[in-house]
């Protein structure tokens, strides 16, 4: 799973945690997502790994700065391709998704 394999130039908007919708997006070319701000990290690993089971694709967990991004590290270690950030920048986190 690699983001440079990106097909279509398409990111799907990080607002729902339907891990088919994600997968859909991701397994036809573009890169699905799935919301984490919200998850506790148990739960986040969680729906990343059905994300994981429905595609091979590049997809992304988004984490709405305006709320403490509680799961972020533990998606991180399970191997998220991908993280965004929205309504806020925070160098500390951005340095920790590197």
């Amino acid at each position: 799973m690699n983001i440079n394999d990106l097909q279509i130039p398409i990111l799907q908007a990080p607002t729902d945690t339907s891990t088919d919708l994600a997968a859909a997006v991701s397994n036809t070319g573009g890169m699905g997502s799935v919301q984490g701000t919200w998850k506790n990290p148990d739960d986040a690993v969680v729906l990343f790994d059905k994300v994981l089971s429905k595609t091979k694709n590049p997809f992304f967990v988004n984490f709405v700065l305006s709320f403490a991004p509680k799961s972020l590290d533990a998606v991180i270690e399970a191997g998220a391709p991908a993280v965004t950030f929205s309504w806020g920048i925070d160098p500390k986190l951005i340095k920790i998704a590197h």
